[in-house]
């Protein structure tokens, strides 16, 4: 009797080990809709390489608005893709924060055109204009915030 407990109990062990394996391996799984997560930022990455081509037939400062705008617009469209796969709300943050950035780097590159005096204000222009949106940010962040506690 003892050698059919025996045997048992090895085919126990071996039916967890394959089921651990099994689970292990359903784990490490890409999740559902990897493959479309992957073919649309492909699709982003395609569409900032087509973009900046034609950036590069510009020349000086227009180039360089044109290939921010185009990074700008692959930052967004990244985070905005993380956003639709995981619905996290930190990720809803980074879509805005990219946004925002997106404004920002190109108001900056269209003042560097100007020169002296109404660069500068160009500038403080643009870094006033991120520092609003910023606030409005965290005003929103703090309304979900208190609407979603209460």
């Amino acid at each position: 009797m003892s050698r059919t407990n025996s045997k048992f109990k090895r085919a126990g062990v071996r039916l967890c080990f394959a089921m651990a394996v099994g689970a292990a391996a359903a784990a490490c799984s890409k999740p559902p809709g990897a493959g479309d997560y992957l073919a649309a930022k492909d699709r982003i990455i395609s569409a900032f390489k087509a973009e900046t081509a034609k950036c590069a037939q510009l020349s000086g400062n227009a180039s360089d608005v044109c290939v921010q705008r185009a990074a700008g617009d692959q930052s967004i469209a990244l985070a905005e893709l993380a956003f639709q796969y995981s619905g996290k709300p930190e990720d809803r943050a980074r879509v805005a924060l990219a946004k925002s950035d997106a404004t920002y780097e190109v108001a900056k590159r269209l003042c560097d055109a100007q020169t002296g005096s109404a660069k500068g204000a160009c500038i403080k222009e643009a870094e006033a204009a991120r520092k609003a949106d910023a606030a409005a940010q965290a005003s929103r962040t703090d309304a979900k915030g208190v609407a979603g506690n209460g």
